[in-house]
């Protein structure tokens, strides 16, 4: 089972991308209204950022976290066309084996106007959950959720909290070392990287 990032242990030795894009995470998931549907939810550490939304539908392709309100396959969503106001798709991408099939669920069941919120991570240690099977530049992004319209994708870190990463992932010793990562993710002392970022942020409307 994937490790639970609102567990004690993840919030005091984060690594960098997941402490930055949980930043930007509570900023933006607060917009999120209407009929929501969330993807790849896991252990839900982010529902509570939903409060605004009419209805939370939280699924994922095991019922094993506990959290889950429908086992489903976003490649194959059990949903009517139409069934929903937003999406969120939490650091999911890059484990679906056919990412354009899921995208284009996604398109499906989002009503017109309806928004997609996304984290993915670019440069970044390859890890289960089980499988990890793709990762996106920003142009590759643009291009795959071409579909919607009003695309933007944010760089989420830049090299100095790339290299931290690298290195305390490396073996589970280091990982004491990702206490640091608070403060390399204060404002000003990292500035996020064009061509080396650890992940993106994207969001889009249909």
């Amino acid at each position: 089972m994937p490790s639970n990032p609102a567990s004690l242990y993840r919030k005091v030795f984060p690594t960098a991308h997941r402490l930055l894009v949980e930043r930007i995470i509570n900023r933006r998931l607060r917009e999120a209204h209407g009929d929501v549907l969330v993807v790849g939810a896991g252990h839900d550490p982010y529902g509570y950022l939903l409060s605004q939304a009419k209805s939370v539908c939280r699924t994922d392709i095991s019922d094993e976290y506990g959290n889950i309100d429908l086992v489903a396959d976003v490649h194959d969503l059990p949903f009517e066309d139409g069934s929903f106001d937003a999406v969120v798709a939490i650091e999911v991408i890059e484990h679906l084996r056919s990412p354009q099939e899921a995208v284009a669920e996604i398109f499906r069941v989002l009503r017109p106007g309806g928004r997609i919120f996304v984290s993915i991570p670019f440069m970044y240690r390859v890890h289960g959950d089980p499988y990890d099977f793709t990762r996106f530049t920003a142009g590759g992004l643009k291009e795959l959720f071409d579909a919607f319209d009003n695309i933007s994708v944010q760089e989420v870190s830049g090299r100095l909290h790339v290299i931290s990463d690298i290195i305390t992932t490396a073996a589970r010793p280091l990982a004491a070392l990702r206490i640091l990562n608070h403060l390399l993710a204060l404002p000003g002392i990292c500035t996020p990287s064009k061509d080396c970022p650890s992940g993106y942020w994207l969001e889009a409307a249909k």
